[in-house]
């Protein structure tokens, strides 16, 4: 997901994974996360003071495409993911009010929710949903953003979806 939408930003987009639990440098506990995060951005923390109960505040990945200025005023997007089949409720789990006071964001980050699923053209809360969140990444918004030549696992990848497939099929994959 975090590659995906760098390269929706384009070139000099940086990314990290927020979600709980903690990876790749994040600190566990959520109030050291904001400021973690909020110096990666280069950012303030805001005057709300953060809950150590709350595990990522519904944000799983922040991207962001600073200048190299150094100044603030840039986009930022956080980035809700989730595999649940009941998935248009998870377009809630950003509350951006509560994250501008956390950190000093400047105007509003942008909200996206991704989700694994193809969304058909005809899907009634589409409309509701856009209101909710900026950007939904279903399935094929998603493919659009990927770069399968820089895949470093793609025939691992692959094997998988076969077997996925056939499964899914009912065929045996012995």
């Amino acid at each position: 997901m975090k590659q995906a939408l760098i390269r929706y930003l384009g070139a000099g987009a940086r990314g990290v994974r927020f979600a709980f639990p903690s990876s790749n440098g994040r600190p566990p506990g959520f109030p050291e996360a904001v400021s973690w995060l909020a110096g990666l951005l280069n950012l303030s923390t805001g005057k709300a003071i953060p809950r150590p109960r709350v595990k990522d505040a519904g944000v799983d990945v922040v991207v962001w495409r600073p200048f190299k200025d150094s100044r603030t005023g840039f986009l930022i997007i956080l980035c809700q993911c989730t595999v649940e089949f009941n998935w248009p409720p998870k377009a809630k789990d950003i509350v951006i009010g509560n994250w501008c006071g956390l950190i000093d964001f400047g105007l509003h980050p942008l909200t996206v929710l991704a989700i694994p699923f193809a969304v058909p053209r005809t899907f009634e809360k589409w409309d509701e949903l856009r209101r909710t969140v900026n950007i939904v990444l279903d399935r094929m918004r998603l493919c659009e953003l990927i770069e399968f030549e820089h895949l470093e696992n793609l025939e691992e990848i692959k094997k998988w979806a076969l077997a996925e497939r056939k499964l899914l099929s009912g065929i045996s994959v012995d």
